[in-house]
């Protein structure tokens, strides 16, 4: 699946922004970085699942952003907010058994943060070189042609007889790749590495949410709490007064 939702992603990208206009060999060359990161965050965070619960592999993977949000900060009390957001993940996505997690799994999550936060920096360095949507479809792009034979080729064969589950690949692929990645890098655009880094706790606190209200999922009080953690950490990260990294000042640029 996931060498068809990067594949059909990058197709629509590449053809709502008319992105076969800005490719050059500079522009491979700024991009290929962020298509790497993309393909190994992606590859590594499937692989993780098949072996360690979702929980644990999505607490593995938040702390490349972490990591980059603490590196990034100049505010000391930006410390004591990224310790309460990793509280907040420890109650949220507690594993939910005892017992030791399959150490290779481990390592697939450890290299899907890695790729986490290479995938910011790389996209944070296109700011200002290349349009947002340009730099996404690309990117999407190169990541697409890194698992096309490994991913995409088997899955696109099995889809063949089963055109039905294509399709719903297709929408996956929009829903899920296209339309975040797309916004994600106009927020690369906008915002400091830091804030970015701190602001994407939100993403595991979104996801128990449509657990709660699509699925009927239920949450124990120490999740509930790891929820409000993360809202507070997320809200004082911006709030705090205090000295903030430098804004970025490049020219918004056509796409």
């Amino acid at each position: 699946m996931v060498g068809l939702r990067t594949t059909f992603a990058a197709i629509a990208l590449v053809v709502f922004f008319r992105s076969w206009h800005a490719i050059s060999r500079r522009t491979l060359r700024l991009v290929l970085p962020y298509g790497i990161a993309i393909a190994g965050m992606n590859l590594c965070f499937y692989l993780a699942l098949e072996r360690i619960p979702l929980g644990m592999t999505v607490a593995i993977e938040f702390t490349g952003p972490l990591f980059l949000a603490f590196i990034g900060s100049r505010r000391l009390a930006d410390l004591g907010w990224i310790v309460l957001t990793v509280l907040g993940l420890c109650l949220l996505l507690r594993p939910d058994t005892a017992a030791l997690p399959d150490m290779l799994g481990v390592i697939y999550a450890v290299g899907a943060a890695i790729c986490w936060a290479l995938y910011i920096i790389f996209g944070k360095r296109m700011t200002g070189k290349l349009a947002p949507g340009h730099a996404c479809a690309l990117g999407l792009l190169c990541s697409a042609v890194i698992l096309f034979l490994p991913c995409f080729t088997p899955a696109f064969v099995i889809g063949l007889h089963h055109p039905l589950l294509l399709g719903m690949a297709v929408l996956v692929a929009l829903s899920s790749s296209a339309l975040p990645y797309a916004l994600e890098m106009q927020a690369m655009h906008r915002l400091s590495a830091r804030d970015l880094g701190v602001l994407y706790s939100l993403e595991p606190v979104c996801a128990a949410c449509a657990g709660i209200l699509l699925l009927h999922e239920t949450l124990s009080p120490l999740r509930m709490g790891g929820i409000l953690c993360i809202v507070l950490a997320s809200a004082g990260t911006v709030l705090t007064p205090g000295k903030k990294g430098p804004p970025n000042e490049q020219p918004e640029l056509p796409q």
